[in-house]
């Protein structure tokens, strides 16, 4: 729950969850604890200690993400098994990170042209029937 906290607060800031950007020391739950009944008998310093954690972990996923390959079956790949199963530990801004990295290396230039397609409807409906 504490992921889901610190997502919704830098959401709310429009910040990452970055050590930089979001020092642990700076990070008081309280008034958002309401929300998130698992931890909110733990202390400041708890919780601070917890952030500071998972931020590292965040570091040390994001330089990993951009090599796996989540398309494959589980049990094929040890690594991309780890990271899948950590998934409810990885911030929101570093899963977007590697969304819009991936959505930006696949976009088309506006300078491109789109191919054409011819599509005979005769023949396809005789390929159909066979």
């Amino acid at each position: 729950q504490l992921v889901a906290c610190v997502d919704r607060i830098c959401d709310k800031k429009s910040i990452d969850a970055t050590i930089k950007k979001f020092p642990p020391n700076d990070f008081n739950p309280t008034p958002h604890l309401i929300h998130y009944p698992d931890i909110e008998n733990c202390t400041t310093t708890q919780l601070q200690i917890r952030l500071l954690t998972l931020q590292l972990l965040n570091r040390s996923v994001t330089n990993l993400l951009p090599m796996l390959d989540f398309s494959v079956k589980q049990g094929m790949s040890r690594l991309t098994d780890t990271v899948r199963a950590l998934r409810t530990l990885i911030f929101w801004s570093t899963k977007n990170k590697l969304w819009m990295s991936a959505l930006q290396d696949t976009q088309a230039s506006g300078h491109s042209r789109m191919g054409t397609v011819q599509i005979n409807r005769f023949r396809s409906n005789r390929l159909k029937s066979q």
